[in-house]
Order: C-alpha cells, then sequence, then structure tokens
C-alpha cells in the first residue's frame, strides 16, 4: 500500500507506474507509534483510519522531515527515494 500526495502520484505517473496510489489527507488518519527513521525521514505505524481506502495492518507512513522540505534539490532527491521504495 502507497500513501502519497497529489505531487508524488504525478511523479509515478510521469516514470509509467500505474499501480493503485492513494492520495490521503492528514485528517483522514492518526500516526501511532514510530517505526523507524533516517537521515530524511521518519516512518509511522497507523493508528487510526477514516477512510476504507487503507488497511492500517498494511500501511504505513513516512513523514519527510523539515529541513528536507526548504531545500529543493534534497527534497527531489527524497522524492526519487519515495518513488523507487513504492515501486
Amino acid at each position: 500500500c502507497i500513501l502519497a500526495s497529489e505531487d508524488f502520484v504525478k511523479l509515478r505517473e510521469a516514470r509509467g507506474l500505474n499501480e493503485p496510489v492513494t492520495r490521503v489527507n492528514h485528517s483522514q488518519i492518526e500516526l501511532g507509534t514510530l517505526l523507524g527513521g533516517g537521515a530524511f525521514s521518519n516512518v509511522f505505524e497507523i493508528k487510526t483510519s477514516l477512510t476504507d481506502d487503507i488497511d492500517k495492518n498494511q500501511c504505513v507512513v513516512k513523514v519527510l522531515r523539515k529541513r528536507v522540505l526548504n531545500r529543493t534539490k534534497l527534497f527531489t532527491a527524497c522524492a526519487v527515494g519515495l518513488l523507487r521504495e513504492g515501486s
């Protein structure tokens, strides 16, 4: 299960990756326990889902760190990394 922003969905489509991708708003989920993290992001379990499109037992949420969002080149590199992970 891949949860993505609209930009991520467009990036996947541009690369010819046509698997279903569910767009989720923050208001539709409640993050649970921190499962892990790296230099650029943290991964959380989904504690609660308010949409039937998400099976909280099979999906996680990867959240980019704030410092990544302000650096265009770093953000692009992270987006490509997410794209590879979701493929």
